[in-house]
C-alpha cells in the first residue's frame, strides 16, 4: 500500500505544499489563525495521514505579499506615531511660549521692586539691607 504525501495531492501548479506550521511561519501568523483561513477558504488546506498540509502559491510571492502586508501596517503605524508626535511637539510649544511670556513678565516685575522700594523709603534697597 503506497504512503500518501501531500506532493500526491497537488499537480506541479507552482504552489508549495508545506506542513500548517511551517506554513504558518512563512506567512508569520500564527497556526491558530491558519487553521481559521482554512476553514474560511481563504487559504487551500488538506488533511493527510491526520496532519493537515497547506498548499501555498510559489515562495516568492508568497513572501511580496506578505512583506507588502508587513509594510503596509508599518507606513499605517508610522503615520499614526507622526500624527501623535506633531501634536505633541504643538503642544510643547504652545508651553514653551507660554513661560517665555510668564519669564519675561516676571523678570520686569523683578526688576521694578528696587525702583519701587526705592521710592518708597527714599534710600536705595542695598543701603536699607546693609545699613547706611
Amino acid at each position: 500500500m503506497k504512503q500518501h504525501t501531500p506532493q500526491d495531492t497537488v499537480q506541479d501548479t507552482g504552489q508549495d505544499t508545506l506542513e500548517l506550521a511551517d506554513a504558518s511561519t512563512r506567512l508569520g501568523i500564527s497556526k491558530e489563525a491558519l487553521r481559521k483561513r482554512i476553514q474560511r477558504g481563504t487559504v487551500k488546506g488538506h488533511k493527510v495521514d491526520g496532519r493537515w498540509y497547506v498548499v501555498l502559491p510559489g515562495a516568492r510571492p508568497v513572501q511580496d505579499a506578505v512583506q507588502d502586508t508587513v509594510m503596509d501596517r508599518d507606513a499605517v503605524n508610522m503615520k499614526i506615531e507622526i500624527a501623535r508626535l506633531t501634536t505633541l511637539v504643538e503642544q510643547l510649544t504652545g508651553e514653551r511660549d507660554y513661560l517665555r511670556q510668564a519669564l519675561a513678565h516676571a523678570i520686569t516685575k523683578t526688576l521694578e521692586i528696587p525702583e519701587k522700594a526705592e521710592s518708597l523709603t527714599g534710600r536705595p534697597w542695598w543701603r536699607r539691607v546693609l545699613g547706611g
